[in-house]
């Protein structure tokens, strides 16, 4: 599997039309999703946003996913949903700034259990309860309980105003976090992904689990991977008209029967 997407990935980075197919049909669907989620004013469909993402990557010899340094598919996952996000910024036509201080939601994450914290962090990403429960492989009700106790913990400190924002625009304070240097103990991406994937000792995960509980950056780190995997994992490979629109949108040559590269990218989903 890692082998196959670095295959992918050194044919896009040579310029190769069939590492680009390829490629496009694994991350697409993922990109869309998240820009669209993100950006709808810059992007009122997936579609779109998987196409921008991607003609950006390509763009200039593929300059930007040159910028990917990782050894690891997973991590890829990382690049990616910052990649995202810069583009979205950047494509705004005006800088918007949340008014919401990071102050207060640590306030409501104060106290707070490791798991209910991950409720909160993903409801700030604009996400409601059945899709975080999705995200986290948690109950449903478990996150709606938690975000309406958040909520009612807003109305009773006066703060009900931000109730809004927090749970739609929330993200954009933790961006910001993570434009912050990272401290010597916090969470390296690599052991998210081992976390993920069970291959770390009990005692390094039960370290960067307690490290978490009290620092908000990894925390947001840790829930932007499980983020990222759900989709990665769930969407299916991108339909085979919008891999020949971006192939012609980037100047490869579009094949007039329709091909198997749907299915070529279906190979290396995990």
């Amino acid at each position: 599997m890692i082998e196959s997407f670095h295959r992918l990935l050194r044919g896009a980075l040579a310029g190769e039309a069939l590492g680009w197919r390829g490629l496009i049909g694994l991350i697409a669907p993922t990109a869309g999703a998240v820009g669209a989620h993100y950006f709808p004013g810059v992007w009122a469909k997936e579609e779109l946003a998987a196409g921008d993402v991607l003609l950006e990557l390509h763009r200039d010899n593929a300059t930007c996913l040159r910028e990917f340094k990782g050894t690891a598919e997973n991590e890829f996952l990382f690049f990616l949903r910052d990649f995202i996000l810069q583009l979205g910024e950047s494509k705004e036509h005006a800088a918007v700034k949340t008014k919401l201080p990071v102050e207060l939601l640590r306030k409501l994450l104060e106290g707070l259990p490791y798991v209910p914290k991950q409720i909160l962090v993903m409801g700030a990403k604009g996400y409601p309860a059945a899709q975080v429960g999705k995200i986290l492989k948690i109950d449903e009700k478990h996150a709606r309980e938690v975000i309406e106790a958040a909520k009612a913990r807003l109305k009773e400190i006066g703060r009900e105003q931000d109730s809004e924002e927090l749970f739609h625009a929330g993200w954009r304070v933790l961006q910001g976090l993570r434009k912050e240097s990272a401290k010597e103990a916090c969470v390296p991406h690599r052991t998210f992904v081992r976390i993920a994937d069970g291959q770390i000792t009990w005692r390094e995960k039960e370290a960067a689990e307690q490290h978490m509980k009290d620092c908000l950056r990894c925390l947001d780190g840790w829930t932007n991977y499980q983020e990222m995997c759900m989709y990665y994992a769930s969407l299916p490979p991108a339909g085979e008209a919008l891999v020949e629109s971006i192939l012609g949108r980037m100047g490869f040559e579009v094949e007039e029967k329709p091909s198997l590269s749907a299915r070529f990218a279906g190979m290396f989903k995990r």
